[in-house]
């Protein structure tokens, strides 16, 4: 401040060296992250009359006090997890139905990215992953929060590139090196999801011919089945947007060997309703008996490759059989819920997740008459 005409008031020199750093430090902080789930509760609350303050996707006291008074007014909210920017899409998902049309897999346009050579095929990518989410819905009950961008390529350095820029756009960091893309692309038809999206690639020479569009139109939507799992599965264990973790911190999607198991059973089960062959207990089963890999190994290295999936799908079969299909998505809403994974299968299974591997290794996958009573309820 100024004292008399112009002199200058004294100030310490620690008090002036705390405010050169705080204004620094407010200079250079970056602004809070917008998060769309957020966004979108603080819509639902607004639209079921709550004040949630200003609908701007940051997470503060008046959302959430605006949030505990939805939850009081109505049953059935009360056993979802506090929210947080990671669980704010379980609530996104579960306002829905009483405040529809707000989140933001509500978008009328989803984006398609596709090569040139590529885009004859994007009526029957688009009708895949409608027929896809049409499954979920129907069968399953799972209508998601969030929307995802399809990527179609069968050039990997399009395909990174697209993902760069898209991750640049959103301000995300990137979750793919350009190794790991290439070797993602490298077969001559694959596909994988991401948190915002899902991408196929397919071989540089392979061609979708209109004129045979009957025989590769179901394998893609099978595909787009099996992708589509995983984002659900990704939506139910709360993990679609990034939020700081420990290093080393065990992942939300996981075991491995449970999530692309249940997203081949599913892709199967999806094959089966439209007529399509359906392997068999025992073809699953020789399968997986041939095969040597561990399904502690596949957890603790926390990926499935080339014949892990055989493995997988006979260990999440199982389960299915014994528990009931709907348990592996009560295991995901688990995880989503702040459970770790071990304490998610013990609540999901009543069964210890290193007791059932090691069963798995020593009895299920080694007898077929041994699986089949297990399925059944005999140990």
């Amino acid at each position: 401040c100024l004292t008399g005409s112009g002199a200058r008031a004294s100030v310490p020199p620690m008090a002036r060296a705390l405010f050169f750093a705080l204004a620094i430090s407010i200079w250079a902080a970056p602004a809070a992250a917008r998060n769309v789930f957020v966004e979108c509760v603080q819509n639902q609350i607004s639209a079921l009359g709550g004040d949630p303050g200003p609908v701007d996707g940051l997470l503060g006291p008046a959302t959430r006090r605006a949030l505990a008074n939805v939850v009081a007014a109505r049953d059935g909210l009360d056993g979802l997890p506090r929210l947080t920017q990671r669980t704010a899409s379980t609530w996104c998902r579960n306002l829905a139905p009483l405040a529809p049309g707000l989140t933001p897999a509500d978008d009328p346009a989803p984006r398609i990215f596709m090569q040139k050579e590529l885009t004859h095929v994007r009526e029957a990518l688009t009708r895949a992953k409608r027929v896809a989410l049409a499954y979920y819905a129907d069968e399953h009950g799972i209508v998601p929060a969030a929307t995802f961008d399809t990527i179609l390529g069968n050039d990997a350095t399009w395909v990174f590139a697209t993902l760069e820029r898209l991750r640049r756009d959103a301000g995300r960091r990137s979750q793919l090196s350009r190794s790991a893309i290439d070797n993602r692309c490298s077969g001559g038809f694959s596909a994988f999801a991401g948190r915002t999206a899902i991408v196929i690639c397919v071989a540089p020479n392979v061609y979708f011919d209109p004129s045979t569009r009957a025989a590769w139109e179901p394998y893609m939507t099978q595909i787009m089945v099996h992708e589509v799992a995983h984002h659900l599965q990704r939506e139910l264990v709360a993990d679609k947007v990034e939020v700081p973790r420990r290093r080393g911190a065990e992942p939300y999607m996981g075991p491995a060997w449970i999530i692309e198991g249940h997203a081949v059973l599913l892709e199967n089960d999806w094959a089966a309703s439209q007529g399509r062959w359906q392997p068999r207990f025992i073809q699953i089963w020789t399968k997986a008996h041939a095969l040597k890999t561990a399904l502690r190994t596949i957890r603790r290295e926390r990926r499935v490759v080339g014949t892990d999936y055989d493995i997988s799908h006979l260990a999440v079969w199982l389960l299915a059989e014994r528990y009931g299909a709907e348990r592996l998505w009560d295991y995901l809403r688990a995880v989503g819920h702040g459970a770790t994974w071990a304490t998610a299968f013990r609540d999901t299974f009543d069964l210890e997740l290193t007791a059932f591997e090691r069963e798995f290794e020593s009895t299920l996958r080694a007898d077929p008459a041994a699986a089949l009573n297990w399925t059944e309820g005999e140990d």
